[in-house]
């Protein structure tokens, strides 16, 4: 029920947004991501218990820095109801000189669930990024008032860089931490590795950890190769 609300909240904020935004949403553009991995994980957490997944998204955005996106990916939490993240994102990017940055409103939803898991629900987000030429350093911020199967407020904050080596090749790296803001154990987790751009096609290959060792296997260290597609 407290996320119902909160998603309520933000459709009728969007309702109220002032008429020059609404005019904007008349034009975009459409552009699109289709994706294969070894294994879907979010936070350094698989979320298809350590099996592959197939993703796609599409985003429709505008001149103005107005973005509207939808996800999706198998998912595998091992409680026989769940098979399907669907993700919905409101969102704002801008750019001055060398800087860029951007805000978001994310819905995860896993239809199909039963409401007794408590698994959808609503993550605002800010980022920003700086452009230095031989690096980029990144970082963002996320909160939740009612996150993952929790019934409580989390916090996400990230940072990290990424490093053109090529025109096709960047490495990357970043460190995230999670707090629950409650008596669930927070989660520090960190990946590194490296994009390869060829022929129209990523390969995203890294290597992931945390530190969350009472989840077992579900944290455990691990390689995860991703080849996706832009359109």
């Amino acid at each position: 029920m407290k996320k119902n609300i909160v998603a309520y909240a933000l459709l009728l904020s969007l309702a109220a947004a002032p008429a020059a935004l609404a005019a904007d949403l008349a034009g975009g553009t459409l552009t699109g991501s289709v994706a294969a991995t070894s294994d879907y994980v979010f936070r350094g957490v698989t979320q298809t218990d350590g099996d592959a997944a197939v993703q796609a998204g599409l985003t429709w955005s505008y001149e103005s820095g107005v973005y509207v996106s939808a996800w999706g990916s198998n998912v595998d939490f091992n409680d026989d109801e769940s098979n399907l993240e669907a993700d919905f994102t409101l969102g704002w990017s801008g750019s001055a000189d060398n800087i860029s940055y951007g805000a978001s409103v994310i819905y995860y939803a896993y239809p199909g669930v039963p409401g007794r898991f408590d698994y959808n629900y609503v993550e605002a987000s800010a980022n920003i990024a700086i452009d230095l030429g031989v690096v980029k350093p990144v970082a963002a911020i996320y909160y939740s008032p009612d996150f993952f199967g929790t019934e409580d407020d989390a916090l996400y904050l990230t940072a990290g860089f990424t490093a053109p080596v090529t025109d096709s090749l960047r490495l990357f790296a970043n460190l995230g931490y999670q707090d629950y803001c409650s008596a669930t154990k927070d989660v520090t987790d960190w990946n590194a590795g490296f994009v390869w751009s060829l022929g129209g096609f990523d390969l995203d290959l890294r290597y992931v950890d945390t530190n969350a060792g009472y989840l077992g296997r579900l944290a455990d260290e691990r390689v995860v190769a991703t080849v996706s597609r832009s359109f």
